[in-house]
């Protein structure tokens, strides 16, 4: 597909605008639930963790290549291999907003709802990038799927 627009992977710049679009999401939802600003501020903050570090953290897993001094490296994240975000970030503000918030049914409102439009954000970066679903093809408007 398109893996990289200039010197910056493409899936990079998709995953960018899912976060940035899970802060506002997050931001509206949670005035609309009455919520306080560190919740959706906590929440986005565990949706941008979950999303680049520990998506990375278990694609090492996943190959069997972890070693933790590498995920403080920016060029380890420039080589791609991203699996599992959306997994990490449930982990990570599930348990973390049920502990500090009051409001448990508001926050994991807040929780759930803000996760869609950021994930379309992610799975376009994946589309672009070719490594999840679609390949190259011969037409530049065409997506050829895995056989069957």
């Amino acid at each position: 597909m398109w893996p990289k627009i200039g010197p910056i992977p493409t899936y990079s710049i998709f995953y960018s605008i899912g976060i940035l679009s899970h802060y506002l999401i997050s931001c509206l939802l949670a005035r609309r639930l009455g919520l306080r600003r560190r919740v959706w501020i906590a929440v986005s903050v565990c949706y941008t963790f979950g999303m680049i570090v520990g998506a990375k953290a278990l694609f090492d897993i996943q190959h069997t290549q972890f070693d933790l001094w590498a995920l403080l490296s920016i060029s380890h994240y420039m080589k791609g291999g991203l699996w599992g975000g959306l997994l990490a970030y449930l982990c990570l503000s599930v348990p973390l907003m049920l502990v500090v918030s009051k409001h448990r049914r508001a926050v994991l409102d807040l929780i759930a709802m803000s996760i869609p439009i950021p994930w379309i954000f992610a799975k376009l970066g994946c589309l672009f990038n070719g490594c999840c679903y679609g390949r190259e093809c011969s037409m530049p408007w065409a997506i050829t799927f895995p056989e069957g």
